[in-house]
């Protein structure tokens, strides 16, 4: 599966076709600076790679990182915003969701799952010691991303950091039983979806 990363910031790289590259230069050059740190993010921990190394790795200059993904906040950024979107395009096209209750339900083990799915990742964003990533994941913008991604409509800010704080700790903490986990979500679910008084 090939994974699509978004753009960062359009304005800072003419997007012009490129002969050389055979696309759009902007395009291909952050594709190949994302699929590099995500490689080396899985390698060695999000903590233990610098810009410097991802420059290297790609075969280009500090200073070109830096003009397309404006550092490690734009790198991370990229990652983690792809691999969000192509686990919860993974986990969508597993099955088809269903509506209410049951379809938010289905979208939490999902993106539990995807996430167990990837343990490379998932134990780089653990080993993370600055928070960065952490307050990344955990960002509605994030959450809504992954929302969208398996056809449902934008949450708040809080109900998004609610959901992804939700998720983290069943990631952190799996259950055992499979049907013990659905029940804790549903649980979850019926908790914070009663009207408040």
């Amino acid at each position: 599966m090939s994974i699509t990363f978004r753009p960062v910031d359009d304005t800072a790289v003419d997007d012009n076709p490129d002969w050389i590259a055979g696309g759009a230069r902007l395009k291909v050059g952050r594709e190949r600076i994302f699929h590099t740190a995500a490689r080396l993010f899985k390698e060695r921990g999000v903590d233990h790679v610098t810009p410097e190394d991802v420059a290297a790795q790609a075969g280009c200059s500090r200073a070109t990182l830096y003009r397309y993904v404006r550092g490690k906040a734009g790198i991370l950024e990229g990652v983690v915003t792809a691999e969000i979107t192509a686990a919860a395009h993974r986990a969508a096209s597993e099955r088809k969701m269903a509506g209410g209750h049951d379809g938010v339900v289905d979208a939490i083990l999902a993106a539990v799952n995807a996430i167990r799915s990837q343990p490379e990742l998932a134990d780089a964003v653990k080993q993370s010691s600055d928070g960065q990533t952490r307050r990344y994941l955990v960002s509605p913008r994030t959450i809504n991303l992954a929302i969208a991604a398996i056809g449902f409509p934008p949450l708040s800010d809080l109900d998004a950091q609610v959901a992804a704080r939700f998720v983290w700790s069943l990631v952190d903490f799996p259950l055992d039983d499979k049907v013990a986990e659905r029940e804790l979500v549903e649980h979850f679910i019926d908790r914070i979806s009663r009207p408040k008084h």
